[in-house]
C-alpha cells in the first residue's frame, strides 16, 4: 500500500525551519512534522502549526483528569486536592530547567495564537504539560500520609499546611494544621484520585530490543508499547523528525512518534542519527523529590528527549542521567546499534540515583524494577519504591513472562525483525497462566493502548539505512492499529514511506475477538473518561444520573463483547469478569450473579485457564453479589 503525503505547509510566523505535512494511510491522517531550530522555537511551531489539533486532541483530556481529581464533592477535601495540586504543578514547573520552561512558555504562545477562542488558558498549558511527572508525585504523597504517622511523614503534613496557607491566604497555620491532622488519613485516601484510573490509568508500557545480530535483517530493533488510557492520543498521531544542531554541533537529530500538543516529542519513544533508541516506563514510588525553583530539574520524558538529542552512546547517557535533577521514579531502556549493546536505567528522585544495568543484547522492559536489592520492596504498605496492588505486581511481571518467551524463539529462529516486533506488541498471551490467551488483563496490549513503536537503527553509521515503524491508530486498541513505516534522511532531515503492515495480531486472535476487544475498549472509555450529552468531557465528577448513563453505556458495548465471542463458540475472562463488576455497580445483582456463576463454572471445570488471584476475586466478588441480591 502507497501513503498519500500532501505538500509542506509552512507557517508565515514561524520561529524555526519548520514544515508540516499530512500523510493518509489506510484512511487515518498522520502528521510529518521537521523542524530544525532552537528548542523554544521548536515548541512555538509546533503549537502554531497544530493548534486545532492540539485543542481537539488530548489536552483537553488530560485536563480532564486534573479537574475530575480535584473534584472529590466535600468542601475540605475539593480544597486540600486543589491545593496540594497548585502547589505540586507549580513546583515542578519552577524547578525546571529555563531551557523546558522558555519551551512550554512558547508551545503556550503558539497554540493560543493559532486559535480564534481557546479551549483552554494560558495555566492549562503548563499544566498538562508538566502532568505526567506531577501524577508521580502525587501518588507518592498519597503512599505516605496512608502510613501510621512516623518521621518520613511530618515533611509530607507540613507540604500540605504550606501548599493550604498559600491557597487559603489570610488562614493560620494552627487552624490549617488542625484540619490537616484531623483528616491525614482521609486524605492520604482521597489523594490515590490523582493517581488512580482517571490520572494513571494505563500504567502498563512493555517494550523489547534486540541487537543487530539478533536480527534477520542486520538492523537493532527497539520496540514498544506506549499505554496511558488517553484515548484522544490517536486523534493526530504524528512522526517528527528534529535538528537542534545549528548551535551545537556535538548533539544529534533525532525522529520521535507522538501526538499533536507533546512539547517533548523524543519523550516516548524515539531514535536519533547516533543509532541511539530509548523509550521511558513509569513507576511507583513514594521516594520523590518535589524540587526547587533554579536548581535544573527535569521531567523524564524531558530527560528521555535530550537522550536522543545528545547522547552517542551508553556511557553519555548514564552520564547524562547521572547528572541530572529528577522528580520521581521511572525507567528509561536505551539501545546503541552501533555497539550492539543495551542498557536500563532506573532512577529515583527521592534518593537522586541512577542504577544502570547492562543487558547485552537484548532487553525486555514492563512496570516494576529489575535491578537486584536497588529499587523495588515487595511489602505492600511499607515499601517506598512500591507496586501500587498485588494485580499489578502479577501483571508487570506476566508481560515480562510473555515477551521472554516469545523473545527467545524469535531469536532462535532467526526470525526476530520488524514483523516479530508488531506480533510480540500485540501478544494476547498472559504470561501468569502458561501463555495461555486473553483479550485484556495481563498481557501486552492493553485496553488502554495507545500506540506501538519500532525503530530500526543501523549498525552502519556511515550510510544508515534506518527506519521507525508505528501504528496509526486507526483501529482500537491502538497497537491491534496498521503500522506505517518511515525511511530516515539524516543528512536530509526528511522521510519518506518505507512500507505498510495492516493489522497483524496472533493467529490465536479471530476476527471475531479483535471486534469484541474494539468493544471492551469502548466500554472502558465510557466509564473511565466520561463525557456529557455534547460529546465533551465532564471536568469533575459524574452526577448519580450521568453515572449511571455511563455504565449503561458500558454495558452495553460489553453485551455486544461477550455476545460476538461466544457466538463464535469463544469464551473469554476479561469481558465477562469486567461486566459482572459493572452489573454489580449499576445494581443489576441477579445479571450479576448470572456472570458470577459462569466465571466460577470456569475456573472449576478448567476450560478456561485461570490464575488463583483471579479465581479468589472471583469468590470474594459473587459473594458481595450475593449478599447485595438478599438485602434487596
Amino acid at each position: 500500500m502507497s501513503f498519500t503525503i500532501g505538500a509542506p505547509e509552512r507557517l508565515a510566523e514561524a520561529r524555526a525551519d519548520s514544515t508540516l505535512r499530512w500523510a493518509e494511510i489506510a484512511g487515518k491522517k498522520v502528521f510529518i512534522l521537521r523542524q530544525k531550530g532552537k528548542h523554544e522555537e521548536i515548541c512555538f511551531d509546533h503549537g502554531r502549526m497544530l493548534a486545532p489539533q492540539i485543542e481537539e486532541g488530548v489536552f483537553p483530556e488530560i485536563l480532564d483528569t486534573i479537574q475530575t481529581a480535584t473534584d472529590l464533592s466535600s468542601d475540605l477535601m475539593d480544597t486540600v486536592t486543589r491545593a496540594i495540586y497548585r502547589s505540586l504543578s507549580d513546583d515542578v514547573y519552577d524547578a525546571c530547567s529555563d531551557e523546558f520552561r522558555a519551551g512550554v512558555l512558547a508551545l503556550k504562545e503558539g497554540v493560543l495564537g493559532g486559535l480564534d477562542d481557546p479551549g483552554f488558558s494560558a495555566l492549562d498549558v503548563k499544566d498538562a504539560v508538566v502532568a505526567i511527572d506531577v501524577g508521580n508525585l502525587a501518588e507518592g504523597l498519597a503512599k505516605r500520609m496512608e502510613k501510621p504517622l512516623a518521621a518520613e511523614v511530618s515533611g509530607t503534613i507540613g507540604y500540605i499546611i504550606s501548599a493550604l496557607l498559600s491557597y487559603r491566604r489570610g488562614r493560620s497555620r494552627i487552624s490549617v494544621s488542625s484540619e490537616v491532622m484531623g483528616a491525614r488519613e482521609k486524605i492520604g485516601r482521597k489523594l490515590r484520585r490523582f493517581g488512580s484510573s482517571r490520572r494513571r490509568v494505563g500504567f502498563g508500557c512493555t517494550a523489547v530490543g534486540a541487537a543487530p545480530a539478533l536480527c534477520a535483517d542486520g538492523r537493532a530493533l527497539h520496540a514498544r508499547n506506549f499505554d496511558g488510557a488517553f484515548f484522544a492520543w490517536n486523534n493526530y498521531p504524528g512522526i517528527m523528525i528534529i535538528d537542534e544542531t545549528e548551535a551545537r554541533p556535538d548533539w544529534h537529530k533525532y525522529v520521535a512518534i507522538g501526538t499533536a500538543g507533546l512539547t517533548y516529542s523524543g519523550g516516548i519513544s524515539g531514535m536519533n542519527s547516533a543509532g541511539i533508541s530509548a523509550a521511558i516506563h513509569q513507576m511507583s514510588t513514594a521516594r520523590y523529590d518535589v524540587g526547587r525553583p533554579g536548581r535544573g530539574y527535569a521531567i523524564a520524558p524531558f530527560l528521555q528527549q535530550r537522550i536522543l538529542r545528545e547522547c552517542a552512546s551508553l556511557d553519555e547517557v548514564e552520564a547524562l542521567l547521572g547528572g541530572a535533577r529528577h522528580f520521581a521514579s521511572w525507567t528509561i531502556v536505551v539501545s546503541d546499534a552501533k555497539a550492539g549493546a543495551c542498557a536500563r536505567f532506573e532512577i529515583s528522585g527521592g534518593a537522586q540515583s541512577v542504577t544502570r544495568t547492562d543487558l547485552g543484547d537484548r532487553f525486555i522492559q514492563t512496570n516494576h524494577f529489575l535491578a537486584p536489592g536497588t529499587m523495588e520492596q515487595h511489602d505492600f504498605f511499607e515499601d517506598l519504591h512500591f507496586t501500587p496492588t498485588f494485580g499489578k505486581w502479577l501483571e508487570t511481571r506476566a508481560r515480562y513472562a510473555t515477551v521472554e518467551r516469545v523473545l527467545a524463539d524469535h531469536v532462535g529462529r532467526g526470525t526476530m525483525g520488524t514483523d516479530a516486533a508488531i506480533g510480540i506488541l500485540g501478544d494476547p498471551a498472559d504470561g501468569q497462566i502458561d501463555g495461555a490467551p486473553r483479550s485484556f488483563g495481563r498481557t501486552i496490549c492493553k485496553a488502554y493502548g495507545i500506540h506501538g513503536c519500532i525503530t530500526r537503527a543501523d549498525p552502519d553509521r556511515a550510510a544508515p539505512k534506518d527506519e521507525v515503524w508505528f501504528s496509526i491508530g486507526n483501529r482500537k486498541p491502538g497497537p491491534h492499529s496498521d503500522y506505517a513505516g518511515f525511511a530516515i534522511d539524516w543528512q536530509g532531515l526528511d522521510l519518506a514511506p518505507a512500507g505498510y503492515r495492516a493489522v497483524r495480531t496472533p493467529n490465536t486472535v479471530s476476527a471475531e475477538m479483535q471486534a469484541s476487544m474494539s468493544d471492551y475498549v469502548d466500554a472502558f472509555a465510557a466509564v473511565s473518561r466520561p463525557k456529557g450529552p455534547d460529546g465533551s468531557y465532564l471536568g469533575r465528577d459524574p452526577t448519580d444520573e450521568e453515572a449511571a448513563d455511563h455504565l449503561k453505556a458500558a454495558l452495553s458495548k460489553l453485551d455486544a463483547a461477550c455476545e460476538r465471542v461466544e457466538d463464535a463458540g469463544e469464551t473469554d475472562f476479561a469481558f465477562r469478569y469486567a461486566r459482572a463488576r459493572l452489573r454489580h455497580e449499576a445494581g443489576e445483582f441477579d445479571a450479576a450473579a448470572t456472570d458470577w456463576d459462569f466465571l466460577l463454572s470456569l475456573a472449576k471445570s478448567g476450560a478456561v485457564k485461570v490464575h488463583d488471584w483471579e479465581r479468589t476475586l472471583v469468590m470474594i466478588l459473587s459473594a458481595a453479589t450475593a449478599f447485595a441480591r438478599s438485602r434487596t
